[in-house]
């Protein structure tokens, strides 16, 4: 049987419920890059909750956090699903962190304007370490995003993305 199986874990769980839940991060500062940054935060959870629901991009419930303990507590406790423009830290990457979890963290999708002298800020999309396959999916939808774009692949000639069962016949 070469059919693919339907999607399974937080995969499954969006497709039911119908709808993605997603926190965002504020970008501290009022300045065109915070501004930006946190646009492009606002399109990735729409270009996600596209990719898992069958191009649906406006089945979206949007949370705004605007200090990381509090967005990394609601994905740890399931308030939300992913956490956009959340900053790749090392802080957060593993479960010896003050919540006692581990996240994982997308492909980049947006580079902070810092000086030479700063880090630079790497923004990618949060998710919760043990499920490892939405984890993947989401990096993925983070990359063919990014492909996308080089291509110049857009909403009008979509079909000629490639399309990949691997996460799931319904997916």
């Amino acid at each position: 049987d070469d059919e693919p199986a339907p999607a399974v874990g937080l995969l499954a769980e969006v497709r039911r419920a119908n709808h993605l839940k997603c926190g965002i991060m504020a970008t501290t500062g009022n300045t065109a890059n915070a501004t930006m940054a946190e646009g492009v935060s606002l399109i990735m959870c729409r270009t996600l909750a596209a990719a898992i629901l069958n191009g649906n991009h406006n089945r979206v419930n949007l949370f705004l956090f605007k200090e990381p303990e509090k967005g990394y507590s609601a994905l740890m406790n399931e308030t939300i699903d992913i956490l956009a423009n959340a900053k790749a830290e090392f802080e957060f990457d593993f479960a010896n962190n003050s919540l006692g979890e581990g996240f994982q963290f997308s492909a980049p999708y947006y580079y902070g304007d810092e000086q030479v002298h700063e880090d630079l800020s790497i923004h990618t999309l949060a998710t919760r370490e043990h499920d490892a396959v939405f984890s993947s999916f989401v990096s993925l939808v983070v990359l063919a995003t990014i492909q996308a774009e080089q291509e110049g692949i857009y909403r009008v000639n979509s079909k000629s993305m490639p399309l990949i069962s691997a996460y799931g016949s319904d997916v």
